[in-house]
């Protein structure tokens, strides 16, 4: 097991610690499995010997419980197991496919179970649509409460499915910063490697754009969704940080941690916004996206580069890729520059704010 998790009762860390007894059973297959590194070939077996006597649910075994599994290392690397007293599994089905929705809910079971399993249907089909992807097999969605600690919620996104942890008193598991917390591990299906600001702050775009495009929330919520990143990124004690010094210390500070999710996010709407300037085309998000795609297993800043420079000038990409991500600097937010429908004002405090000044013409970035 890695050695140093933080201090006990870290939301962040607490999704990492294993938590093992009679009475329940979580952990990542990381701290329990020792498997040879760099290598995802090689044939593995897990054969459990005893087993509990509560359910169990292993995400790289969905829906068999603690059979016998038989795979390679990149099935067991990195994943999770999770078992509890009042842990269920249950079929949901997406566009006729098997996906499982696994929960161990301590309150208002059937209504969060249901609101859970209808935002599933709606969000994990809208998404799986616009990446134009085949069915590869169950996708997972593990809620699973907290056991010691009292934080909203913090989560893990895999290639096949997601575990969130919450606070176990919670009424309701599904509040709208859950749902958007749910909805960025979800992206991570598609968007999980690369240089932090990528697979974090474009997934952090992503979140915004597919609250909207899936129905769940109206364009306005967007704004909503990025003035977080705004004005986390402007109070930043390290705002100006270069991209090497954050990606060094991103673990070792809460604010270098977050300061990638938004720098990456106000990069990703800067560049809608230089795309449609450029093109005349308000849905920018869709192309750039599916542009990266051939690579976005193999993701490097180079390869982003030279796909972007397709659509977009690539003088004006690599002086705003070294201007913004690389040396850190501000963004400037030029009105020229802005996606169709909005402006950037400031708050009191200083801090820039997106609001929407048009909203038929705002609601077309989602069409």
């Amino acid at each position: 097991m890695p050695a140093d998790y933080g201090s006990p009762g870290g939301c962040l860390w607490d999704v990492f610690r294993p938590d093992i007894d009679n009475a329940m059973l979580f952990t990542r297959t990381e701290n329990l499995f020792a498997v040879p590194a760099d290598d995802d070939e090689t044939p593995v077996s897990v054969t459990w010997e005893s087993v509990p006597d509560y359910p169990v649910f292993c995400l790289y075994n969905a829906g068999k419980g603690t059979e016998r599994f038989e795979g390679n290392v990149r099935d067991i690397a990195w994943s999770v197991i999770a078992g509890d007293p009042l842990l269920t599994v249950d079929s949901v089905m997406v566009d006729g496919n098997l996906h499982y929705l696994v929960t161990a809910l301590r309150k208002n079971a059937e209504m969060n179970k249901a609101e859970l399993t209808d935002y599933f249907k709606t969000f994990y089909s809208a998404i799986s649509s616009f990446w134009g992807d085949e069915y590869d097999g169950p996708y997972s969605m593990l809620f699973f409460p907290f056991r010691r600690n009292t934080w909203e919620a913090t989560g893990n996104g895999f290639t096949n499915g997601f575990v969130s942890r919450y606070d176990a008193t919670a009424d309701t598991i599904l509040t709208t910063k859950r749902r958007d917390l749910f909805t960025h591990e979800v992206g991570h299906k598609w968007l999980n490697n690369g240089p932090v600001w990528f697979p974090e702050g474009f997934n952090e775009m992503q979140t915004g754009y597919q609250l909207v495009a899936s129905g769940l929330e109206d364009p306005t919520y967007f704004a909503t969704y990025f003035n977080i990143a705004l004005a986390g990124l402007y109070h930043s004690p390290y705002r100006n940080a270069p991209d090497e010094e954050a990606e060094e210390k991103f673990w070792d500070d809460g604010d270098y941690i977050w300061l990638l999710y938004w720098r990456g996010y106000c990069y990703a709407f800067h560049l809608a916004g230089v795309y449609e300037r450029e093109t005349g085309e308000p849905n920018a998000w869709k192309p750039m996206m599916q542009t990266v795609k051939p690579f976005i297993d193999d993701f490097t800043a180079e390869k982003f580069l030279d796909a972007m420079a397709g659509l977009m000038d690539r003088e004006r990409l690599e002086k705003d890729y070294r201007t913004y991500i690389v040396e850190g600097k501000d963004f400037e937010f030029l009105p020229e520059d802005l996606p169709s429908g909005c402006a950037i004002i400031h708050r009191e405090d200083g801090a820039p704010q997106l609001v929407v000044i048009d909203t038929v013409a705002f609601a077309k970035h989602f069409e």
